[in-house]
């Protein structure tokens, strides 16, 4: 995008400069919200990710836990994000997706396959020189790992909302830490980290546990967006979603 704004006219000292896009790719890089995720580990939260650079080990995670998701390093919004079990990962169309994410990009990145009850996200700020301002709260709704949509509402509705899974302790010490200790600098604007609400046990659902990153989206999210529109009434609930009418994508929010 850099070089074809340049082409078209844009002067180089109003855009990002070679190097701070070399460190903006580094930063999203999945091994920092790998790295990120083994720092929020704590009593009531689950999660573990390890970088594959060959098939051979990607395979011996398969075995190690059944059922893996598979994703390239560099991707977004459920792009490059594959469910992998042992059929799964011996059907050519994956195998060729496989060697060809670790030609281009060094390596993929494993992780186990979680029971996930819900999807959530902290949504921050960045100032560039290293301080991180939170946000609020991002619900928001996947099919097959693709953004579908956002509800819309308070802050404590969306807080009361996740206690019926986690502690609100919970919620405020991860946040905390992820201000502490996430570091996304020289990068400036607003970020997002993912999160989930898992069962401890496939169909059970006594227990929750917590995953604290699931990825680090370095850009304005959808959870941004919502939080944009959110008022002040508790009990006013929406959801917002981008729908396709075969001509045009359209901002669609309707009452829950």
């Amino acid at each position: 995008m850099r070089t074809s704004l340049i082409r078209h006219g844009i002067e180089e000292k109003v855009l990002p400069s070679e190097s701070a896009l070399e460190q903006y790719r580094n930063l999203s890089h999945r091994r920092v919200a790998m790295a990120l995720l083994a720092e929020l580990q704590c009593t009531g939260t689950v999660g573990e990710a390890f970088v594959c650079d060959d098939v051979a080990s990607v395979s011996n995670y398969l075995d190690k836990y059944g059922k893996i998701v598979v994703k390239a390093p560099w991707s977004s919004s459920g792009r490059g994000v594959h469910f992998v079990d042992r059929l799964r990962f011996s059907a050519s169309h994956f195998q060729g997706w496989l060697n060809n994410i670790i030609l281009q990009q060094g390596s993929v990145m494993v992780e186990p396959l979680y029971n996930k009850v819900l999807d959530f996200a902290m949504e921050f700020y960045a100032d560039g020189r290293g301080r991180t301002e939170y946000r609020g709260l991002s619900l928001f709704h996947t099919k097959n790992g693709f953004y579908t949509g956002n509800v819309i509402a308070t802050e404590a509705a969306k807080t009361s909302f996740l206690c019926r899974y986690v502690t609100e302790d919970s919620l405020l010490r991860v946040r905390n830490m992820i201000i502490d200790k996430l570091d996304v600098a020289p990068y400036q604007g607003p970020f997002g980290v993912d999160m989930m609400v898992c069962a401890s046990e496939p169909g059970k659902r006594s227990e929750f546990l917590l995953h604290p990153c699931v990825e680090i989206n370095l850009r304005r999210t959808m959870g941004h967006v919502a939080l944009s529109l959110s008022g002040d009434d508790d009990e006013q609930r929406r959801v917002m979603r981008i729908v396709y009418d075969g001509k045009k994508y359209k901002l669609n929010i309707r009452k829950l």
